[in-house]
């Protein structure tokens, strides 16, 4: 057996009130996997921006247009 044949035999066995505990484990672990994407990402562009102020600061229009396509 491979395993991916065997963990799909095992939640077949499983009764409905563990497959709701496995569903429910996933849904907590997937919003907060969610939730770590969402703040990185919002730090990504934050340090991004504060990049690109310092950027138009110094007047280097190559790398801000650079940070710009990179935010876009």
């Amino acid at each position: 057996m491979t395993g991916k044949e065997g963990n799909k035999e095992s939640h077949e066995n499983l009764t409905a009130r563990e497959r709701d505990e496995l569903n429910e484990d996933y849904r907590a672990k997937e919003k907060q996997l969610m939730g770590s994407v969402k703040k990185d990402k919002i730090e990504f562009l934050e340090s991004l921006a504060r990049e690109a102020e310092c950027t138009a600061g110094r007047q280097n229009t190559r790398s801000l247009y650079q940070i710009s396509k990179r935010i876009c």
